[in-house]
C-alpha cells in the first residue's frame, strides 16, 4: 500500500495550514464518527438524523465551524533541548515528510493512522498524528558526520515495551515505555557517523507494539570561532 492511500486526515489539514491556509474550510458537514477528527470540529451548529441507510457514515451527520487552533502545536518536542540545534525532523504520517525519509510503511494498514490530543507536562494541550501497531520503524536521517546526535522520539505504548535503536546497523541503545498516563518523548544517542550520506535508523520494540508521532535529532550547541579573535 503506497503513500497515497494512507494520507491521514489531519496531515492534510497541517499541510495546507503551512502552504495555502486559505483553503482550509471554515465549517464542516460531516458524520463525526467517520470522520474521526475531533479536534478540528469546533462548535456544533445543527444535526440530522437519518435511520433507515446503511450506506452512511452513521445515523447523525452534524455542521460544525472548523477549529484550527491547535494545528501545529505538535511540532516540537517538549522534551528540553537547551542549546541544542535541531538538525532533521521526521513527522510520522505526514507523507511528505516519510517520502523525504524513506520511511518503510513495513505493512502499514489504513485505519492505523492516528491523530491524538494529549497533554504536554507543562500541562499544554498538543495534537500530533502518527502511525499505531509499529513494531519495527526503518528509515533515513540526515545528520551531520562526525557529531553525536541525540534522537526523540514521540511514542506510545504499554507499559514495560522496550525499544532497540539500531543505527548503521549497530547497536545504539534502547528505552522502555513506562507507566506514563499518556504518551511519552524518550531520547537515544546516535554515535558520530563517519561515512557519507543519510543515517540509517531501526527501532524495534520488543513486548508489544507501540504508536509514533515525530522523531527529533538535536547536536549539541558548539561555539563558533570567531575569525581574527585572539
Amino acid at each position: 500500500m503506497g503513500w497515497s492511500q494512507l494520507r491521514p486526515r489531519l496531515e492534510h489539514y497541517e499541510r495546507l495550514r503551512s502552504t495555502d491556509p486559505s483553503r482550509l474550510p471554515t465549517h464542516f458537514i460531516v458524520y463525526p464518527q467517520w470522520m474521526s477528527l475531533d479536534v478540528v470540529l469546533g462548535e456544533p451548529l445543527h444535526e440530522a438524523m437519518v435511520t433507515d441507510s446503511t450506506i452512511l457514515g452513521g445515523t447523525t451527520m452534524r455542521a460544525y465551524t472548523a477549529d484550527w487552533s491547535k494545528l501545529g502545536s505538535g511540532e516540537n518536542p517538549w522534551t528540553p533541548i537547551g542549546t541544542g540545534q535541531i538538525v532533521d525532523t521526521l513527522d510520522v504520517a505526514d507523507l511528505e515528510s516519510e517520502e523525504s525519509h524513506d520511511y518503510e510503511l513495513l505493512g502499514a494498514r489504513e485505519g492505523e493512522e492516528v491523530a491524538h490530543e494529549g497533554i504536554a507536562p507543562d500541562g499544554s494541550t498538543v495534537v500530533d498524528g502518527g502511525r499505531t501497531r509499529r513494531r519495527v520503524e526503518r528509515f533515513n536521517a540526515y545528520l551531520p558526520q562526525g557529531v553525536a546526535v541525540r534522537g526523540i522520539v514521540r511514542i506510545d505504548g504499554k507499559p514495560g515495551t522496550r525499544v532497540h535503536v539500531i543505527a548503521n546497523q549497530r547497536p545504539a541503545g534502547d528505552f522502555e515505555i513506562g507507566d506514563d498516563e499518556d504518551w511519552a518523548e524518550r531520547t537515544f544517542e546516535i554515535p558520530p557517523g563517519s561515512g557519507r550520506g543519510p543515517s540509517n535508523l531501526e527501532l524495534r520494540a520488543e513486548g508489544g507494539s507501540v504508536a509514533t508521532f515525530h522523531y527529533w535529532f538535536v547536536t549539541a550547541f558548539v561555539t563558533a570561532f570567531v575569525t581574527g579573535a585572539p
